[in-house]
């Protein structure tokens, strides 16, 4: 990545629905996850910070309230290579 300005990127996974059987999230060091009865995202990156980001209501076709798990960077001035794994499955 070529940047001419320092800023921030979030690398993000698939929305989870939240108030569905089985829901928990957690983001913790360089990754996060979120899941429940009916499917599971990870987001794991090299060198960013797990976060989880709270969309807002009614921004998903499928559910109106869900989480999707993320990497947040710190993007300096100049060339940046980042690094994200994203796994996911759905019964």
């Amino acid at each position: 990545m070529e940047s001419t300005i320092a800023c921030t990127a979030y690398d993000c996974g698939f929305a989870v629905p939240k108030f569905a059987a089985g829901f928990a999230a957690a983001a913790n060091g360089t990754g996060a996850e979120a899941h429940n009865d009916a499917c599971r995202c990870t987001v794991q990156g090299r060198g960013g910070e797990g976060f989880l980001v709270n969309a807002y209501p009614n921004t998903n076709l499928y559910d109106p309230n869900t989480v999707i798990p993320a990497v947040r960077y710190d993007v300096p001035v100049g060339t940046s290579v980042f690094t994200t794994t994203v796994e996911s499955w759905y019964k």
